[in-house]
């Protein structure tokens, strides 16, 4: 459906919490806001676009069990 991804780590924390990782995304991910976050036991999915920008968007995976 969405074609090949690649994943590659981009920050590695000391905590799993979600508010740390949430923004420490939030922070690599520049001039984007977060509009929704999913917590599961094993991650965090974050999502996130540029504001005022309808079409934009992305999201980020953080593994609670690595920290990455």
């Amino acid at each position: 459906m969405f074609g090949h991804m690649k994943a590659q780590p981009m920050l590695t924390l000391e905590t799993s919490l979600p508010e740390p990782a949430i923004a420490a995304l939030v922070t690599i991910a520049e001039n984007t806001q977060p509009v929704r976050w999913i917590e599961l036991l094993g991650s965090i999915l974050l999502f996130v676009s540029v504001q005022g920008d309808p079409v934009s968007g992305a999201f980020y995976v953080f593994d609670r069990k690595t920290s990455t």
